[in-house]
């Protein structure tokens, strides 16, 4: 899955971002429907570099790879998603690649 170098610099704003169907993750983006209020996401990464710029590749409870968005604070997380989906900055998170810095935004499951 090395599509996440091109999209780096092309997709990170819409990564997050609360999705319905298929197409509304923007740009190589999916939307990822097993979290409440979908995510504009990738799945089945392998690494950081295979996901999109400001994403890292987090190991997910529910056994699966993301990319998840790279934060600071919580606000972060939320600019596009609204109340009832609000996602959590995180540094409570299994990174795919051990050293990953930081903490990411982790949406709710469904």
């Amino acid at each position: 899955m090395r599509q996440g170098r091109e999209l780096r610099e092309r997709t990170w704003r819409t990564a997050n971002d609360d999705c319905l169907r298929e197409g509304d993750g923007g740009i190589n983006l999916a939307c990822l429907r097993q979290f409440k209020g979908g995510y504009c996401g990738l799945e089945d990464c392998n690494g950081n570099e295979d996901c999109p710029e400001r994403s890292a590749c987090v190991r997910h409870d529910d056994g699966n790879n993301y990319c998840f968005r790279s934060c600071a604070d919580k606000p972060e997380c939320n600019v596009n998603r609204d109340l009832d989906n609000e996602a959590n900055c995180s540094s409570n998170v299994e990174y795919v690649e051990d050293g990953t810095p930081g903490k990411s935004c982790v949406p709710p499951s469904n």
